[in-house]
């Protein structure tokens, strides 16, 4: 990977490591600092790592569902929402979106901590063999936190039923999933091709340790033993080696032959591949097909191909490649894996193409010389496909097409040729694509940032179509590389829908994070150098571990197991330090043995307990032998309980006396937190089944229960239409307030209710500024489901400026429909799932536009708003571009508030996008904050409910407010109106 010198704000790879300074300077002299005793071998500084889990259930591309209830609320990570089946229906079916090997641990938090729950946990592989992971069933203490372990291989769903009578809701499940055993984490190491003196040990410990290696590559016997860096790296965690190869070695800058030590010349690497093979560890082939970088800014053919004609060129590929494995297997170092190009991304071995790639581009010696301009080559003509602007038939975009046909053409010949050296050895060497996603680029010597959703669709693309081209002639490659720096490549979560959205297309293709350097020194001083840390943020060897961890955890979440390992780039440089005899490897190499678990630990258990008594805290907690899937019981020694205790609910830690398992890496697990919860007294309501505790507890309505008073709310007399409205909400719906007629008895099989989803203006919390226009829709047969509290629709505190979320509407809509098919609820039976709008107020009218891609949206209200022409920075506002706009798929309604309203312009902008459904565009010339606040709502009230009883109650004469010369807005001097796109 190659980056540009003028970012010196960037990784410790960018700022001394990146391969431009190897290249182009020698490296300073770095600080010889002595070697600090760590527990079994010496590193330099101090870091301590517990290993990795991940909680798969917050992931986007894991689902629940449930027959009541809001499955989704359970598996969000929050804990101000919950799951709450009816009786009857507490089942819930969790889909990780394909198979997992090393997920061993599944905790449950219930709603309270003063009932006894009961549940059953089952795995299947197929949804349609089940077989248990825990039972619960006969469970008879009060408490609200179970942790479950497990050894299910394959498991792809779990089903968790709730038994007997349910007692609240789950706040959350956590998934927990844990590094996997075969991960092939390693590095590309080809700057080791020119040291061969330098002194990899672990100093300090005289005599060795036992099992770790170590030593000069000018040692006797250096290269056969891995007494060397190879070794000392394999011994400790690492199993992949990859070497890097260009064709001729040259200067990019001037093409002159470059005959340093460690060129990266086949012959060098021949020689250093000695060294992989003999300690061990797996062999990775990086061919640049190039005489210098090759990058997604830098492609050059080798010099000597250059004036070859493309099928010439394709043959030349194939040649080489198949020369060079050869040589190797000749020598006895069989690699394991071999990479068609490098960061191909751009395509490879440019040509005449090389002007319609990327405004992105260097220009080195071998632009600059003209050699690119004789025959084209494999460049991706990224410039034609934004030509294109999304339209596949145009000739532009037929010009991309046939450019990664190229490019397919050329990998298609390297494939082929491991192939042809499989087939005749018997080996069985994988290929690999690699690629380098920027969301960041350099235009005038700044970082700028590119559209993420962009970037996404251009990856798609790529992958999709070299997919298809490469299935119809070698075949597709084995694996997909990745590369990540974050001041090029953006966040965790950028990298992992990559990696996810790739292996989804390409099922049967494995994933690596094949470049990577996670920083050990400096600060990160803007936020575009690194999403994943906060500004002001300083590197440490202890967070360099801690990054690679995570980065290991990213690539071991991807389903199916498909994620294979994590590469750092460089790491002689980036994990070891100092020359001579005292080099060794920073306390951050830990990370690679340690963010791996020999055991997994029942470590959170929950104790009841009453106030002025000793907890009794449990004596043993389940611990699971990963190396032989065998769970017993181990002995735990608790910390003391405090003497003062001010709070209900607190933590006791403890330590499990865990016998570190015989087989496998990584680090054993013995830490165990005890929350203990106090009640002031403890009296046994149902002393047959023991199910309620703790007389302090208020009873709360079951659900399909009529609200307590205290939750009605009255506006305007209940408004004008021929079904009073009251306000009110559900205890199982949590932050969202609900207009609805007060008498529900007129509604069920011939007259049902439609269904209104709101956002309010600035996302608030509440919506006290469009409650009289809220109420006043509802009066007119509607059940209106708004964000934000009841308790704010009168008078607002600092609760109405918390953040709210689109996703919440969808929420609210699961919601109501579980609640149609309830025979328990007040709506059984009288909401018309059919019909349903989607509809918001400036912020809130984002969110409405967000949603309605929802198959089940029938109609969109957008009131003062429109999409911003870039998506907006503040962090409650939607992110929106105007491709939102073409997720509208049922009628929209625009209510503006004319010239005046702010949001005037870019509403404008969107009706003259929208010209796939039909559409209206109405304006009243009083500002941004429209008529709401007015009695029953204003003049907005009235053309909205038109609206509505057009599209929601099929009243054909209410469209006469908008179509037509003589249409009520037409004849009405202070509206405008404009329509287009329907069948009048």
């Amino acid at each position: 990977m190659k980056k540009k010198e003028t970012m010196t704000t960037r990784n410790e790879k960018t700022r001394f490591l990146a391969p431009w300074h190897l290249k182009r300077t020698r490296f300073l002299a770095m600080t010889v600092v002595s070697a600090l005793t760590a527990a079994t071998y010496a590193l330099e500084g101090t870091a301590t790592y517990t290993p990795a889990e991940s909680n798969l259930a917050i992931k986007y591309w894991v689902k629940g569902s449930a027959k009541s209830g809001d499955a989704a609320a359970a598996l969000d990570g929050k804990p101000d929402t919950m799951w709450t089946p009816a009786e009857g229906q507490a089942e819930l079916l969790v889909d990780l979106g394909g198979t997992y090997d090393a997920v061993h641990k599944v905790r449950l938090h219930f709603a309270d901590n003063d009932h006894i729950h009961r549940y059953r946990l089952q795995g299947s592989a197929d949804a349609r063999t089940w077989r248990p992971l825990a039972d619960r069933a006969n469970h008879a203490a009060r408490g609200g936190l179970f942790t479950d372990l497990f050894s299910s291989p394959g498991l792809r769903y779990l089903c968790l039923e709730l038994v007997g009578d349910p007692a609240g809701g789950v706040r959350d499940i956590e998934i927990i999933n844990y590094l996997r055993a075969d991960l092939q984490n390693g590095s590309d190491t080809s700057e080791q091709g020119g040291n061969t003196t330098a002194y990899y040990y672990n100093a300090g410990n005289n005599p060795p340790v036992p099992g770790i290696r170590g030593g000069r590559f000018s040692d006797p016997g250096s290269i056969e033993s891995g007494n060397n860096f190879f070794g000392l790296t394999k011994d400790l965690g690492w199993d992949v080696t990859r070497l890097r190869i260009w064709n001729e070695p040259r200067g990019e800058n001037n093409g002159n032959p470059n005959n340093s030590p460690g060129n990266c010349s086949p012959v060098n690497t021949l020689r250093v591949a000695k060294a992989v093979i003999g300690a061990g560890q797996t062999l990775a082939i990086d061919f640049h097909y190039s005489d210098s970088w090759s990058d997604p800014q830098n492609q050059p053919k080798p010099y000597a191909w250059a004036d070859l004609p493309f099928e010439q060129l394709q043959q030349a590929t194939h040649d080489y490649t198949h020369e060079v494995i050869e040589n190797l297997l000749e020598q006895g170092t069989t690699p394991g894996i071999v990479a068609i190009g490098n960061e191909v991304t751009n395509g490879m071995m440019w040509g005449s193409e090389y002007d319609l790639i990327t405004p992105y581009v260097d220009h080195h010696h071998y632009y600059t010389s003209g050699r690119y301009k004789a025959h084209p080559g494999g460049g991706v003509k990224w410039l034609k496909y934004e030509e294109a602007h999304g339209n596949t038939e145009s000739p532009a975009y037929r010009e991309f097409l046939d450019s990664v046909r190229n490019l397919a053409l050329l990998i298609d010949a390297g494939n082929h040729a491991v192939k042809k050296v499989n087939a005749a050895h018997g080996t069985n060497i994988k290929t690999q694509l690699h690629f380098a996603f920027n969301v960041f680029e350099r235009v005038n010597g700044q970082m700028v940032a590119l559209n993420t959703e962009d970037v996404f669709k251009r990856v798609m693309a790529l992958v999709g179509t070299l997919n298809k081209e490469l299935s119809a002639r070698s075949g597709m490659v084995d694996g997909i590389g990745i590369s990540y720096y974050p001041d090029w490549h953006g966040s965790y979560d950028t990298l992992q829908r990559n990696l996810i959205e790739i292996s989804r297309v390409l099922p049967n293709v494995k994933v690596t994070i094949a470049e990577c350097s996670p920083s050990f020194r400096g600060t990160v001083a803007k936020a575009i150098q690194n999403l994943n840390h906060p500004v002001g943020f300083a590197y440490s060897i202890q967070s360099q571990g801690d990054d690679t961890i995570d980065l290991m955890k990213t690539i071991n979440d991807v389903p199916n197991n498909a994620g294979t390992g994590v590469w750092p780039w460089a790491g002689t440089q980036v994990y070891a330090t100092g020359r001579g005899d005292e080099g060794t490897l920073r306390a951050s190499f830990k990370a690679w043995n340690d963010g791996f678990a020999r055991n997994v630990l029942e470590d959170h258990v929950f104790v009841g307990a009453i106030s002025g008594q000793t907890p009794g805290l449990p004596a043993t907690v389940r611990s699971l032998d990963l190396a032989t899937g065998q769970v017993s019981d181990v002995a735990v020694k608790w910390e003391p309980v405090p003497d003062k205790i001010d709070t209900a609910t607190y933590t006791v830690r403890g330590e499990a006396q865990v016998q570190a398992p015989q087989k496998g890496r990584g680090k054993v697990m013995t830490q165990v937190n005890a929350t203990v919860h106090v009640a002031e007294k403890l009296e046994i309501a149902d002393a047959a089944n023991k199910k309620i505790f703790a007389t302090h507890l208020q009873p709360k309505p079951s659900q399909g229960q009529a609200e307590p008073k205290s939750s009605v709310v009255v506006i305007e007399d209940g408004g004008t239409g021929p079904y009073p409205a009251v306000v009110t909400e559900a205890r199982t719906l949590p932050g969202m307030t609900i207009f609805r007629p007060r008498d529900l008895s007129p509604f069920g099989a011939d007259q049902k209710l439609p269904v209104l989803l709101w956002g309010n203006g600035a996302c608030a919390n509440t919506a006290q500024e469009h409650k009289n226009f809220l109420n006043e829709i509802a009066s007119h047969g509607y059940v209106i489901l708004a964000i934000g509290l009841l308790d704010q629709i009168e008078v607002r505190d600092a609760t109405s400026r918390r953040m709210t979320r689109s996703s919440q509407l969808l929420t609210a809509l699961d919601w109501v429909f579980a609640e149609n098919e309830s025979r328990e609820s007040i709506y059984h039976s009288k909401i018309d799932a059919s019909k349903v709008a989607a509809m918001g107020m400036s912020c809130g009218g984002l969110q409405a536009i967000e949603i309605s891609g929802d198959p089940r949206i029938s109609t969109t209200v957008v009131c003062n708003s429109g999409v911003l022409p870039n998506p907006s920075p503040m962090a409650a506002m939607p992110p929106l571009t105007k491709e939102v706009l073409k997720i509208f798929h049922a009628p929209v309604l625009y209510i503006i508030g004319g010239p005046s309203d702010i949001a005037y312009k870019n509403a404008m902008d969107d009706f003259s996008r929208i010209n796939h459904v039909p559409i209206a565009m109405t304006n009243l010339n009083v500002g941004h904050a429209g008529t709401y606040a007015r009695p029953r709502g204003g003049e907005f009230t009235r053309v909205a409910l038109a609206w509505l009883d057009w599209q929601l109650k099929d009243r054909r004469d209410a469209s006469t407010m908008f179509l037509g010369e003589d249409s009520e807005l037409n004849r009405d001097a202070d509206w405008t109106v404009e329509t287009k796109n329907f069948d009048q």
